[in-house]
């Protein structure tokens, strides 16, 4: 399988959807991560810091890494649509990961909505939660009990945005694993929303 996930930010992807990546990885199935804004607000430097973040968790994963360099908290659809396009095409993925669009952080929404265009065409994508996301009820689950500690050790390759350094809290991570777990009926897991999912397209990948 070719598993596509986007995000808005360095550390999106990680924190929605870093245990199915794992899941994924442990498969052996190919998997890019596109990052789409760089923290130009914040300056040169702290751009090539969470860049190299990035590409840390990108190779400890085993995923492949494409940057979109727009602008922090500006992204504009059209262009981000046309940069989806390019790499979807180049990638050609089986299954998609990318915000849901109901999130309080504009680029987030920007990133699921111009995904959704680009993509329109896909067959199989699963919406992701993360920290500023607004009514995301999950449909579909990933049990992530095997993978928590690897998916944590990836978030805490951004270490500019781990406490106490930053915002990012893992306990509560593992706490929303823990609850996201309950209503899968497992330890822990990530919760997504289908946009679209083929059965028939997602079995004759992982096969």
């Amino acid at each position: 399988m070719r598993v596509l996930s986007i995000g808005a930010h360095p550390d999106d992807i990680e924190i929605g959807c870093g245990g199915a990546l794992l899941w994924h990885r442990k498969r052996n199935d190919d998997v890019h991560m596109v990052v789409m804004t760089d923290d130009f607000r914040e300056g040169k430097e702290s751009c090539r810091l969470r860049r190299r973040e990035a590409e840390r968790s990108a190779e400890l994963l085993g995923a492949s890494l494409t940057f979109g360099g727009f602008q922090d908290k500006a992204l504009e659809t059209l262009p981000a649509i046309e940069l989806i396009e390019k790499v979807a095409a180049e990638f050609a993925p089986s299954l998609v990961y990318v915000h849901d669009p109901n999130d309080s952080h504009q680029d987030h929404r920007t990133t699921s909505l111009a995904t959704m265009s680009a993509l329109r065409r896909e067959r199989s994508i699963l919406c992701y939660k993360g920290l500023s996301s607004r009514d995301a009820n999950a449909n579909a689950y990933v049990d992530i009990g095997e993978f928590l500690d690897a998916k944590a050790e990836l978030v805490e390759q951004h270490r500019s945005q781990v406490q106490p350094a930053g915002w990012i809290d893992v306990d509560l991570l593992v706490s929303i694993a823990r609850t996201t777990g309950h209503a899968a009926r497992s330890d822990f897991a990530e919760g997504f929303v289908v946009e679209r999912l083929s059965l028939t397209g997602a079995f004759e990948a992982m096969t």
